[in-house]
C-alpha cells in the first residue's frame, strides 16, 4: 500500500519543483531572446525556450486510470518526443557551424537516422499501447519505449557536447554545454524509469510514491541544466572586467 508521505514526497520533489524548475530556465530563454540581434541566436532562443516549456509538463502529466485520458497522455507524449528531437537535430545542425572547420558531428547526417528510429520506437509504443493497454507494460513494450528513448537522447546529448567543445563561438559553446548534459540527465531519467520498471513497480508507484525519488534527482539536474543553458544565452555573461573598455580619467 502507497504511504502518504511517499506521495508527498514525490508530488513535490518529481513533479512540483522540476516542473518550476523548467519553467524558469523557459523564461530566462525567452527573455534573453528579447536582447539578441542575431536571428539565428534569436530563433535557438525561441525554441529553446518553447521546448523547455513542454518539458515542463512531462513531470506532471504521467498516469490516469481513465482510458480517454490515458489516451490523450499517450499522443501528448508521441507529439512531445518528435518536436523534442526536431530540436535536438536543429541544434546539432547549428553546432556544427559554429566549428570553423565545419567538420562532421558523429556523422550526424546518417547518425540522425538512427535518432530518429528510436523516436519512432517510442512513439509506436505510445500510440500502440492506446487500442493495446497491456502492451505499454509487457516486457517488449517496455524494450521498445526505453531503447527508443535512450538511442536518441544519448545520440542527441553526445552530439551536442561535442559540438560545444568544437565551437568558437563563446555565446553558443556555453548554450551548447550545459544543453548536452541536460541531455543526459534525461538519459538517467529513462534509465531509472526503465530499471524500476523491470523490477516490477507498479507504473503508479513509479510516479506516485518513493520509486519517483530517484528519476526526481534526474528531472531536477535537467532542469538546472536548461536553465544554466537559457542563461549562457544572453551576452553579457561572456564579457569580464578585462574586456571593458579603458577609460581616460577626467581632465582636472
Amino acid at each position: 500500500m502507497l504511504s502518504s508521505p511517499g506521495f508527498a514526497l514525490a508530488i513535490i520533489f518529481s513533479e512540483i519543483i522540476p516542473a518550476a524548475i523548467f519553467l524558469y530556465a523557459a523564461y530566462w530563454a525567452f527573455e534573453i531572446r528579447k536582447g539578441l540581434a542575431n536571428p539565428i541566436y534569436r530563433n535557438h532562443a525561441l525554441w529553446q525556450g518553447c521546448a523547455i516549456a513542454l518539458t515542463a509538463a512531462a513531470p506532471i502529466i504521467t498516469y490516469s486510470n481513465n482510458y480517454e485520458i490515458l489516451a490523450g497522455i499517450e499522443i501528448f507524449y508521441s507529439a512531445f518526443f518528435v518536436i523534442i528531437f526536431i530540436f535536438i537535430d536543429s541544434t546539432v545542425k547549428i553546432a556544427r557551424r559554429s566549428d570553423p572547420l565545419l567538420r562532421s558531428i558523429l556523422n550526424w547526417k546518417r547518425v540522425r537516422i538512427l535518432g530518429w528510429a528510436g523516436i519512432g520506437l517510442a512513439v509506436f509504443d505510445n500510440l500502440y499501447s492506446i487500442v493495446n493497454v497491456s502492451f505499454s507494460n509487457s516486457l517488449v513494450g517496455s524494450l521498445f519505449f526505453a531503447l527508443g528513448l535512450l538511442i536518441a537522447f544519448a545520440l542527441g546529448g553526445l552530439a551536442i557536447t561535442i559540438g560545444a567543445r568544437r565551437s568558437k563561438d563563446m555565446l553558443l559553446r556555453g548554450n551548447l554545454k550545459w544543453l548536452g548534459l541536460a541531455l543526459l540527465f534525461a538519459v538517467g531519467t529513462v534509465s531509472v524509469s526503465s530499471i524500476e520498471g523491470f523490477m516490477g513497480v507498479s507504473e503508479f508507484a513509479t510516479y506516485y510514491s518513493y520509486p519517483a525519488l530517484p528519476s526526481a534527482v534526474f528531472y531536477i539536474l535537467m532542469g538546472y541544466a536548461f536553465y544554466r543553458s537559457s542563461r549562457s544565452l544572453a551576452p553579457v555573461s561572456h564579457f569580464s572586467l578585462e574586456d571593458a573598455p579603458k577609460l581616460d580619467p577626467p581632465a582636472p
